[in-house]
């Protein structure tokens, strides 16, 4: 499939098994600092894994070093126990990837603007393979993209462009998909079919999820396993459940972990600002929004389900 790292570049990456992946004493330097700090960790075949934590605490960076994007200072990653680098080349573990970075800024140079939007699906895909336009059909229907698939992804609007761009990312099923904060790529109308679509993909697949997100919901809805980083080093990882139980915003996140999520507006001003009166995450958390009255003092309440 076609991946691009966060500078834009492309290279082509052909599907491969599910395999565990691991992070083995990784640490990393950058301007001075200690980025990531020893960090040891289990990402497991056929789940997903959120790495949260407060802007700069390591979460782009460790997934930058999975996606072959950055070579780590000392320590070593694994893919299927084989390692991800040879000296300063990428193995042969590096493989099978589908990769989406930079989901908090425009997505449009991800995209060929010129091209339709289900083009774009089907140019992810090996332009041998027999069912490529079968198979982008159906990946525009999961992810309620066919109304405008024929239309130029220039005439879309953004929304729909960050939605097409998280699609792209998994449309040609690769063994591992590397995502950098999606809950910034996820339109509120669309969301409970986003996540039924990644679940489902995974269910068929058999694929492997690494994602970082400031987001507890897009973390409650879609993880298996929930890491927190805290100033390169992980100050917490397990059950999602085991995790973020009691946690249902970024003061209850504060309170357990002693740093805040960090994010330009909370899920809560965001749901705020387009007036939703219910939005359901999977059976995992809701948020119950009366609609606005032209005041700021909107109210609201919040209730969770854990899983």
């Amino acid at each position: 499939m076609r991946a691009r790292g966060p500078g834009g570049q492309g290279r082509a990456l052909p599907g491969g098994s599910p395999a565990p992946v691991e992070f083995d004493a990784v640490s990393t330097e950058a301007g001075g600092r200690r980025v990531l700090d020893r960090v040891n960790l289990l990402v497991p075949a056929g789940r997903t894994t959120a790495v949260m934590g407060q802007s700069g605490s390591g979460k782009t960076v460790l997934a930058r070093h999975l996606a072959g994007d950055l070579k780590p200072t000392t320590g070593e990653i694994r893919v299927g126990g084989r390692p991800l680098w040879e000296g300063d080349r990428l193995a042969a573990a590096a493989r099978g990837f589908g990769l989406l970075f930079g989901a908090n800024r425009s997505y449009d140079h991800f995209i060929d603007r010129s091209s339709t939007v289900l083009e774009n699906l089907a140019g992810v895909l090996r332009p041998d393979r027999a069912d490529a336009a079968e198979r982008a059909a159906a990946h525009a229907r999961d992810w309620h993209l066919s109304e405008v698939a024929d239309r130029p992804a220039a005439e879309v609007d953004s929304v729909t462009r960050h939605r097409l761009c998280l699609a792209q990312a998994f449309v040609g099923d690769p063994a591992l998909v590397i995502v950098d904060d999606p809950s910034w790529a996820v339109d509120i109308n669309h969301v409970d079919a986003e996540v039924t679509a990644i679940r489902a993909w995974q269910r068929r697949t058999g694929g492997t999820i690494l994602l970082t997100t400031h987001s507890i919901m897009f973390a409650r809805a879609l993880a298996d396993q929930v890491v927190v980083l805290e100033a390169g080093a992980v100050r917490a990882a397990g059950s999602t459940a085991d995790v973020l139980r009691g946690v249902v915003d970024d003061v209850s996140f504060e309170r357990r972990f002693g740093a805040r999520l960090s994010v330009r507006e909370s899920d809560v001003e965001r749901l705020r600002a387009l007036g939703t009166d219910r939005t359901r995450w999977g059976g995992g958390y809701y948020l119950d929004m009366l609609r606005p009255t032209g005041r700021n003092d909107t109210p609201y309440r919040r209730r969770t389900a854990v899983r």
